[in-house]
Parts: C-alpha cells; sequence; structure tokens
C-alpha cells in the first residue's frame, strides 16, 4: 500500500465528511427557514 495513496485517501474522507456535514447544516438551516 503506497503513502501517497493513504493520504489522498484520508484526505477524500476528510473532504467527504466536511462536505457531509455542510450539507446537513444548510438542510437544518433551510427546514428552519421553512418553518
Amino acid at each position: 500500500m503506497p503513502l501517497c495513496w493513504l493520504h489522498s485517501l484520508t484526505l477524500v474522507t476528510e473532504l467527504s465528511m466536511l462536505l457531509g456535514m455542510s450539507l446537513f447544516a444548510a438542510a437544518l438551516q433551510f427546514e428552519i427557514y421553512w418553518v
């Protein structure tokens, strides 16, 4: 397992988690705005 592959996988995982959290926060604000 190459180290660069592991590093890129970690980076993609962190980015996807960050994106998911921001989307969740946006959906939460959207619901609050409509209620």
